[in-house]
Order: C-alpha cells, then structure tokens, then sequence
C-alpha cells in the first residue's frame, strides 16, 4: 500500500490502526536484510570466501567491521550502498580462522532508504561447528545443485 493510500484512508475516516499497520509494513519492506554466505568451494568441500549479502531493501552508507576474534584482526570496509540481491566480497579469506577453530565476526552499521540507522552482527564460530560436529552445508542458488550430496567437513 503507498503512503498516498494510507493518507486517503486516514482522511476518509479510515481505522488509525490500518494505517499504523501499513506503516509498519512499509517500513519492513524498505528495511534492508542481511546475511553471510560461503563462496569459492574448494576441492576437499570447504569455503574459503564469505560474502555479505542483502535481500532487502536498498542498504545505504555501509560501514562493514570484520574482526577475526582469536587474533584480534580487523577490516573496515565502507560501501556507498547495497542493493536488494547484491553481494560485498568481504577480503578476509575464512581459511586461518576455520584452521584455528577462531570466530569471524562481522558488524555492520547502514541506513535503509528512509534514513533509519540499523546494526547487524553477523558471526561464524568455526570453534562451536567443531565441537558439535556439525558439518557445513552446502549453499547455492538453484541454478547450481551438486548432482549428489555434498559432505562438507570442517578440516582442522
């Protein structure tokens, strides 16, 4: 619903808490969603690359921290703006940390296109995988599927 139909309905005597719902529902649409995903499978199964992706609203004025939480290392990054769909290969390259059992940790600090600030922490906790023994998935688009099921094992 636009904001224009909202204020017709507030103006034609409509329910106040209609038009607080479609607010709320624009705001969600517009709010941008980010999430971490392997990429560059190497042979014996495992990633070695992480991208950060969105799949919401455009995000603007993006300030990316990456810290490797066992040595204490850190990249800032900064892009003008993601849009919905679109990816940020992020430079640190996962393997030391995987070998090490370390965590990656990524804040990130943006705008949606209204100009509301929003802050997600994204981390992967090699050391937790390793102690459960869970394996990683594979995750792809549906475009590339693995013929048979891929076991992909953390390999310390």
């Amino acid at each position: 619903m636009s904001v224009a139909a909202i204020v017709m309905l507030w103006n034609a005597g409509g329910s106040r808490g209609v038009a607080k719902s479609s607010i709320k529902q624009i705001e969600e649409m517009v709010r941008p969603s980010l999430s971490l995903i392997p990429k560059d499978y190497l042979m014996r199964g495992d990633f070695s690359t992480l991208v950060l992706q969105n799949t919401g609203g455009v995000a603007k004025d993006v300030y990316i921290d990456i810290t490797i939480a066992d040595s204490g290392e850190k990249q800032l990054l900064f892009a003008p703006a993601i849009d919905k769909d679109h990816v940020v290969l992020l430079p640190r390259e996962v393997t030391e940390a995987r070998k090490t059992n370390g965590t990656i940790k990524v804040n990130v600090e943006m705008l949606d296109s209204h100009g509301r600030n929003y802050t997600e922490k994204l981390l992967v906790d090699f050391g937790k995988l390793t102690r459960e023994g869970r394996n990683l998935a594979f995750v792809g688009s549906t475009m590339f599927t693995p013929s048979e099921p891929m076991k992909i094992r953390l390999i310390n």
